[in-house]
């Protein structure tokens, strides 16, 4: 069980990054710089000026006009971060892996043809629900004849 936590505590904290990113309107880093010293009640002014007029699906492709030797410089994600589809698929597939189910018993037939479907849920029946048909068993006889 503690894998499988850990297992969606991850999947829930890459789905929440997702999330954001395209919330934020798909920029995982904005820099606003200038050679200007600037107070910091005018930085957090500036900073919630432009989450309000530029970030966020709905502010999405807007052009910003820069004043006061304001520049703008966006570092683009790697082609790794945005792979949160792949990520998805590597938890499912953890957590099936700790429930020994195969992807073809409920059904994700991705990587799969007839042959292999059978052998998963041979292999299912075998290792998973005659053990625990036989525990069920066991339980419910010995309980009977007490």
């Amino acid at each position: 069980m503690q894998a499988i936590a850990m297992q969606a505590e991850m999947d829930g904290t890459a789905n929440r990054w997702n999330w954001n990113f395209f919330k934020n309107g798909g920029s995982v880093r904005d820099i606003l710089s200038t050679d200007q010293v600037m107070k910091e009640d005018n930085k957090t002014r500036l900073l919630s000026k432009w989450k309000a007029n530029y970030q966020g699906v709905n502010n999405a492709h807007k052009i910003a006009i820069l004043d006061q030797g304001l520049k703008y410089s966006s570092l683009a994600p790697s082609q790794k971060e945005m792979d949160f589809v792949e990520s998805r698929r590597f938890t499912r597939d953890e957590i099936l892996a700790i429930y020994k189910l195969p992807k073809e018993v409920i059904g994700i037939t991705e990587n799969s043809n007839r042959a292999t479907a059978m052998v998963a849920e041979n292999t299912y029946a075998r290792v998973c629900l005659r053990p625990l048909a036989k525990l069920i068993a066991q339980t419910l006889t010995k309980d009977l004849y007490k």
